[in-house]
């Protein structure tokens, strides 16, 4: 979402007994936002009412625009993803959570610094065990592919927060974090639709998500993206007003194309307590139910059928972030 430039444009009216003093009621310092109209225009008293042609002019229409409060950030949409696959060590695993959380300042300082545009992590709750291939996940966001280029350079600020933090150096921070866990595999995912992005609706600690990899039919990821739009994004637009869940996101798989890829898109439902991921006894009747009012008259259960025809599940995970940072 691009930021934007919202502008208040008062109108006031001169009171019949004042007028303008001249040019120095004219001249108005555009580049100071805050002002007030008793800052930027002097008046003198006049016993002479104005007619009403002069109200209606130039001279005694007064456009004061402020920018002192007009810029309204909106927050920008993680558009790609680097995302790293963890597994700790044996018996490390509440070791790394806290290693996460002391280490937050660090990951502030590379956001701020435009190395990232947010960074979170989040544990497996379920699968779990040993045989599974990790256990943690680290999403790294950018907002344009150019920016994923990978560098060994810290900027200034991240040197610094190393440094207060007692590291030694990069190295020695590299050295702790090692003890505790490894990557085993990294990949690239882009964001192809999802759901609003607004303040309140960023990733917090505590949340849970969910992920669903999804193997694509041959040629049919746009197909499948058209009909998702149409059926399924208002649903989920919906729930999330309904307080059901936080977010919705389809990303495709960097690289995950092709025929021997396990998935090639994934899908990350974002949910804002555990207790929301309980299924109710009629979903079905309820999920119904809400189709039918967001797409009354229309055929949606052919699109749902679609949607099932052109993809098949590879796998679901249940995630709790244990760390926030944008």
């Amino acid at each position: 979402m691009q930021n934007c430039l919202l502008v208040r444009v008062d109108y006031l009216s001169v009171p019949p007994i004042w007028r303008r003093d001249g040019e120095a009621a004219r001249k108005i310092n555009r580049t100071t936002a805050g002002l007030s109209v008793a800052n930027v225009i002097r008046f003198r008293r006049t016993s002479t009412p104005p007619t009403m042609a002069n109200l209606l002019s130039k001279r005694a229409l007064l456009i004061f625009v402020s920018l002192g409060v007009a810029l309204a950030q909106q927050p920008k949409t993680v558009s790609f993803y680097e995302v790293s696959f963890v597994k700790t060590k044996p018996d490390k695993g509440s070791a790394y959570r806290s290693f996460l959380k002391t280490n937050a300042p660090l990951l502030q300082a590379g956001v701020k610094d435009g190395r990232w545009m947010s960074y979170g992590g989040a544990q497996v709750v379920t699968p779990t065990g040993t045989a599974q291939e990790h256990d943690f996940m680290l999403f790294a966001g950018f907002e344009r592919f150019e920016q994923m280029e990978p560098s060994d350079v810290l900027p200034d600020s991240m040197k610094a927060a190393l440094t207060t933090l007692g590291y030694a150096s990069q190295e020695d921070y590299t050295a702790k974090r090692g003890a505790l866990r490894d990557v085993v595999r990294s990949e690239w995912w882009k964001r192809e639709a999802g759901t609003t992005v607004t303040a309140d609706s960023l990733p917090k600690i505590g949340e849970y998500l969910v992920v669903t990899y999804l193997k694509m039919a041959p040629d049919k990821t746009k197909d499948y993206l058209a009909v998702w739009k149409k059926f399924s994004l208002p649903l989920q637009e919906e729930r999330i007003k309904m307080g059901k869940l936080k977010s919705y996101s389809l990303c495709s798989v960097t690289g995950g194309a092709g025929t021997d890829a396990k998935y090639s898109m994934v899908s990350i439902v974002r949910y804002g307590s555990f207790k929301d991921l309980a299924p109710a006894d009629d979903a079905a009747a309820q999920n119904d139910a809400l189709a039918d009012r967001i797409h009354p008259g229309q055929d949606w259960r052919q699109w749902q059928r679609d949607m099932v025809s052109m993809r098949t599940i590879f796998r679901t995970e249940m995630l709790r972030i244990e760390q926030s940072v944008r």
